[in-house]
Order: C-alpha cells, then sequence, then structure tokens
C-alpha cells in the first residue's frame, strides 16, 4: 500500500505538470495581444504570405481580428493566474479542460468550413484537444482543497 506521502509527492508533481502546461499555453496566448496594435498592413501581408489571400479590408474583419485577439490575450493572463494554485482553482481548471476537449472538434469543423489550410486546422484543433486531454488526465492526481490523502 502506498504511503500518505507518495501520494503527496505524486499529486503534487501532477500540480508541477499542470502548472508548466498552463503557463506554456498562456504564454502562447497572450502574444495575441499583440494583433490588437500590430499595424493593418502588416496583418494583411501576413495573411497573404501564408497562403490566404487578400485580407478583406472591412471595418468588421479588423474589429474581429482585434478583439478576438484581445480575448485571447486575456485567456492567456487568466491560464497563468489558474496555474499560480492548481488545486485551489481545481474547479475552474475542469472547466478549462472540458472546455478544450469541446472546443477541438468545433474549431476543427470551423477552419474546414471556412477553408483554412490543413495544418491550421491540426494545429489549432489538434492543440486545443492535447492541453485538454492532458489537463484532464493529470487533475486527477489533483487533489480537492481540503482533501487530505488517504494513506
Amino acid at each position: 500500500m502506498p504511503s500518505p506521502a507518495a501520494h503527496i509527492d505524486r499529486s503534487t508533481r501532477h500540480e508541477r505538470w499542470m502548472a508548466w502546461l498552463f503557463r506554456a499555453t498562456g504564454g502562447v496566448e497572450t502574444m495575441a495581444f499583440v494583433a490588437v496594435v500590430l499595424p493593418f498592413e502588416w496583418m494583411a501581408a501576413s495573411h497573404e504570405w501564408i497562403g490566404l489571400g487578400e485580407l478583406a479590408d472591412e471595418p468588421v474583419v479588423r474589429y474581429l481580428i482585434r478583439s478576438v485577439s484581445f480575448f485571447y490575450g486575456v485567456h492567456g493572463v487568466l491560464m497563468w493566474l489558474v496555474s499560480m494554485n492548481v488545486r485551489r482553482f481545481r474547479p475552474l481548471v475542469v472547466f478549462i479542460g472540458l472546455t478544450y476537449v469541446i472546443a477541438s472538434p468545433v474549431i476543427g469543423w470551423i477552419t474546414v468550413r471556412e477553408g483554412m489550410p490543413w495544418w491550421w486546422t491540426l494545429g489549432e484543433a489538434g492543440s486545443l484537444a492535447a492541453v485538454g486531454l492532458v489537463t484532464l488526465v493529470l487533475l486527477r492526481g489533483v487533489p480537492r482543497v481540503g482533501v487530505v490523502p488517504r494513506g
């Protein structure tokens, strides 16, 4: 029978891995803040460079790019905050893990429907699925707040 110390070591290890996963994910997402202030000409040039053709210079397009980028960045900051104490924020971690898993096929469907390149679909839907599934697997080893591990 494993000792209580072994359980604590395992749960601490799971918490550390989850914290690093959330920090890495959050770090990538916070880079989206750049697009909030990026000159539109640079966005249009990038759009063409990756093979998506001419980017429509319309108010709704500019608005969506900047507002979605802002919220990606905010979500990245949230991931960093949750990473500071995944045990305390366990209910939110469950929500984040499930949301990523559910978002994967939805985003995959959207990218395919809208004609995005295969590598975009694989990168976006695949990373969402991976982060969500790894979060839920690691979560199994993170005790709830106030729960004392049994020996």
